[in-house]
């Protein structure tokens, strides 16, 4: 399936991209670092961090054989695969978007639930702060710049422009890659505090 396009046409669509490049990244970031502003039953929404690493799973497993599938020519599988992947990607940011305006943001080594972390806290878990840190910093950085890329590289699918999906590709899948697996190491990490909550 293509969608045509004209000049004027692809101008709408790189309007509409950026558009979703900024507000999605800002949604999530407004969710993520404000308080919660809903009450919900809390034994659905301690489920979510788990759901959302199943999702990112499923993700990581569809961009790997959607990228095998597509050096072996299987173009159709290949196209269904990578959709499968996007609205997988979609059910992932409305999960976190709904986490989010119902859960409080855990903090690393955070073992009671109280938001501060005490010395016995840090102690406790050392160095691995520090690679928390950089490793949450890089996925929040490397998710921004992976919407417009994921966005462009399905509209240069859509509009039958491979030669400019394969440049875009360059870039996002090793970035998506790069994302799905950093949070699912995240949620590795950050679990027993979930837990505390």
């Amino acid at each position: 399936m293509t969608i045509s396009f004209n000049k004027k046409q692809e101008g709408f669509y790189f309007i509409v991209i950026g558009i979703l490049s900024i507000a999605i990244p800002f949604s999530m970031s407004i969710v993520l670092f404000t308080a919660p502003i809903f009450e919900g039953n809390q034994n659905v929404i301690q489920h979510f961090p788990t759901f959302k690493a199943v999702l990112n799973a499923l993700i990581l497993v569809l961009l790997i054989t959607g990228t095998i599938l597509i050096k072996l020519q299987k173009t159709l599988w290949h196209r269904r695969t990578m959709l499968s992947c996007l609205f997988l990607t979609v059910i992932f940011f409305v999960s976190y978007i709904t986490y989010y305006l119902y859960q409080d943001l855990s903090f690393f080594a955070d073992e009671n639930g109280d938001r501060v972390i005490s010395a016995i806290e840090k102690a406790k878990v050392s160095n691995f702060r520090i690679l928390h840190f950089v490793l949450f910093v890089t996925h929040i950085l490397s998710g921004v710049f992976l919407v417009p890329l994921i966005l462009l590289s399905y509209y240069f699918t859509l509009s039958g422009q491979i030669g400019r999906h394969k440049k875009s590709i360059r870039w996002t899948v090793p970035l998506w890659l790069y994302v799905t697996i950093s949070y699912l190491v995240l949620y590795w990490m950050m679990n027993p505090y979930l837990l505390s909550k």
